[in-house]
């Protein structure tokens, strides 16, 4: 039969927290135990805003399975690293390891975080199953439409700014038979795909 604590020798002659980190030890074991003795050496606000208190408990967490990996490895950088630009671009890649994000989104948000505009242009193209289709999607940055704005491209949306941009991008890159096969089905061959109005001394809108 076990004695109460009280009774024991530590019981008897210890005081303060090391009576309280032994009686824990007495009575409990496992989880319970580690969360105890984790509350008895840091038992005020102050001592469990610390990182270290944050970490502790984040390890008995993940000991215990109370939370992913992910989730460990993600908490953990944010107690670790300061720098915001750092944690952001860290928190990024974490993301993208761990496939919470693919690799455009990645691109996207990573250049965002470093203030940079990102743009990538994806062509679909079957030239034997379907010769006359072309299909072209732009994928984009927060960063890039809010400069686009800036230079004066017009759209209501994102993906209309992208949409003038794209037309524009294509004007200077392709030749005029590769612009026609781009319309739609029925157009007059010899009409343009594109046509241009001047809006400013910068601006040129694509329509």
């Amino acid at each position: 039969m076990k004695i109460p604590f009280g009774l024991t020798l530590a019981g008897l002659t210890l005081k303060g927290k090391d009576r309280k980190r032994a009686e824990a030890q007495y009575n409990l074991s496992g989880e319970e135990l580690e969360r105890e003795l984790l509350s008895i050496d840091y038992d005020s606000e102050g001592l469990r805003e610390t990182d270290e208190y944050k970490v502790k408990k984040l390890d008995i967490d993940r000991k215990y399975d109370k939370i992913s990996q992910f989730d460990y490895d993600y908490e953990l950088l944010n107690i670790k690293e300061k720098d915001e630009l750092k944690r952001k671009l860290a928190q990024l890649l974490l993301l993208q390891q761990y496939k919470k994000i693919d690799e455009l989104e990645y691109a996207k948000k990573y250049n965002d975080a470093l203030g940079k505009p990102w743009v990538a242009i994806k062509t679909n193209y079957d030239e034997s199953g379907d010769p006359d289709n072309l299909e072209i999607e732009v994928a984009y940055n927060d960063t890039f439409i809010e400069n686009m704005r800036k230079k004066g491209l017009p759209g209501d949306t994102p993906d209309d700014v992208a949409e003038q941009w794209l037309k524009l991008f294509l004007i200077a890159n392709l030749d005029e038979d590769d612009l026609k096969m781009i319309g739609g089905e029925g157009e007059d061959d010899d009409k343009p795909v594109v046509s241009k109005a001047k809006l400013n001394d910068k601006t040129t809108f694509i329509g």
